[in-house]
């Protein structure tokens, strides 16, 4: 039946009839099920995006959006840094969608991982109405990439040598 049900859903991705079931944040459904921007919540989304911006990172937005008690993503239970990056690295806020960014292993204990190349993924552009502009999403993405180079991280978002001890001391408690 889980095979069953992959293929189906699979299937739909391929010929672009899927329904998101979870919405993201700054967006809601129609009565045709079709994506419509929410403005309350795209109005912290835009603020998300121009203070990254602006020169703020993840953590500083998250901790700011939180002092300013602005409800958090219905997945979450605060703001916090990688809420943010997820909203910051998600192209749905371009008008566009990418399908199948996690997968469920094969084998029990079935598991939701992130898809890192492992399944195919279906990429649908201009699907719905943006939130920001193309220009900022790229700005965004150059932003990030640069500061990820800047702190030595790898693509799992480990530290890689961004010190002379780093990966080469190991906590003994706690790993």
């Amino acid at each position: 039946i889980s095979t069953n049900n992959k293929w189906g859903i699979q299937n739909r991705f391929r010929d672009g009839s899927y329904n998101l079931t979870c919405m993201a944040y700054g967006y809601t459904k129609d009565d045709e099920d079709e994506l419509i921007i929410n403005t309350d919540e795209a109005a912290i989304v835009r603020r998300i995006f121009q203070d990254y911006l602006n020169g703020k990172g993840s953590y500083v937005i998250a901790r700011d959006l939180t002092n300013d008690n602005v409800p958090p993503v219905r997945t979450a239970e605060k703001w916090n840094d990688n809420v943010v990056k997820g909203i910051l690295q998600n192209p749905i806020y371009e008008g566009d969608l990418i399908l199948q960014k996690t997968y469920t292993t094969e084998v029990l204990p079935y598991t939701k991982k992130i898809n890192r190349g492992e399944m195919p993924q279906f990429f649908i552009k201009d699907n719905h109405e943006p939130i920001i502009t193309r220009e900022q999403g790229q700005m965004v993405r150059e932003i990030y990439e640069y500061r990820r180079k800047q702190m030595g991280m790898d693509d799992s978002g480990k530290n890689l040598n961004r010190y002379e001890f780093s990966s080469k001391i190991i906590c003994m408690e706690c790993g």
